[in-house]
């Protein structure tokens, strides 16, 4: 993490939201990022507040790896399943950069049985609850 990840942070007397890149000679790719929790009562201008820490911190990521001579920014996942409000909403987030969108591929190796066995039955609960209420 110490050679290739990157963080961002914003700041108004307290810490509003985060981003962590990792990155290379070519790319960097979004891995995670947070936000202050919304509360219910939280005023509308605190909400813009957070969301617009978001976005600066986002082009100043996009700047920084221009900066660096990155050819890449990858935004590190694009939602294309069943209609969901919340990841619609990422999407046009992301959307809202510019950019296109390129199809990668993963491979993930286990070399941890108890890894493999926690993996697999995370997976499989996760199905039967899609089965069992078909409106998340």
């Amino acid at each position: 993490m110490k050679k290739y990840g990157t963080l961002f942070v914003s700041e108004l007397d307290e810490v509003l939201s985060g981003q962590f890149y990792l990155e290379d000679e070519k790319c960097i790719r979004w891995l995670v990022g947070a936000s202050k929790r919304l509360d219910v009562g939280m005023e509308r201008t605190m909400l813009r507040m957070i969301g617009n820490a978001n976005k600066l911190l986002t082009w100043e990521a996009i700047k920084y790896a221009k900066a660096k001579g990155l050819t890449e920014f990858d935004f590190g996942g694009y939602y294309t399943g069943k209609a969901n409000d919340e990841m619609e909403n990422i999407n046009l987030f992301k959307e809202g950069f510019g950019g296109k969108q390129i199809t990668r591929y993963g491979y993930q190796r286990d070399y941890s049985p108890t890894y493999t066995l926690a993996r697999r039955v995370l997976r499989n609960l996760t199905s039967f609850r899609r089965k069992a209420d078909p409106n998340p």
